[in-house]
């Protein structure tokens, strides 16, 4: 059994089906989230912008732990940092007697979101049935599996009976056959004394 092929293929199969419903649970699993963005702008002034700009150049950042909860809640923390470089048309006075045509400007925050879904996933009927159903999806291919194992080891025990019965048969008409040969070689012996 271990040795054939496309049983070891049919167990593989039937244990990786195994480790994908517990894949499916991963969704309640916490996940590190990250993300990057850079941007440079050389349009001029932006909208709603009092100062006359030449250049703005944004680096942004965020990096996140997350975790959803089954009745519709995902909860995270994390923190989050911009940067931004602001380069003028034309110097601005900051003060009396001060001003600058180039500056930067820093935003750097931790936070805690608790985000809940009013409709979309109402006491978490998509994810859980879509669960579920992906669940339901393995079990039956695990199913499946085996019945394609129960085949196959079936057809084995087939062939091994119908070989055994073939030589069973086989011993029968050899056996069968010596005694026609005797009787044959007797009856000869009977017509050749003319004892018939």
């Amino acid at each position: 059994e271990e040795l054939n092929p496309q049983i070891q293929g049919t167990n593989i199969s039937i244990k990786a089906m195994s480790e994908k419903a517990l894949e499916m649970d991963m969704v309640y699993s916490p996940y590190l989230n990250g993300g990057y963005t850079y941007s440079k702008d050389r349009s001029g002034s932006s909208f709603g912008s009092s100062l006359p700009l030449e250049e703005t150049g944004t680096h942004q950042w965020e990096l996140s732990l997350m975790k959803k909860t089954s009745p519709d809640m995902q909860f995270s923390t994390g923190y989050s940092s911009l940067s931004g470089d602001f380069k003028l048309s034309e110097p601005a006075e900051i003060s009396k007697d001060n001003t600058t045509d180039h500056f930067k400007g820093y935003e750097a925050r931790p936070f805690v979101r608790v985000e809940q879904s009013l409709l979309r996933d109402y006491r978490s009927g998509l994810t859980q049935s879509g669960i579920d159903k992906s669940k339901a999806l393995v079990k039956a291919g695990q199913y499946r599996s085996f019945f394609q194992k129960q085949q196959i080891l079936l057809s084995a025990r087939s062939a091994y009976w119908a070989l055994s019965l073939a030589r069973q048969v086989v011993s029968f008409r050899k056996a069968s056959l010596a005694r026609t040969l005797k009787l044959l070689e007797w009856t000869r012996k009977q017509l050749s004394l003319d004892l018939m």
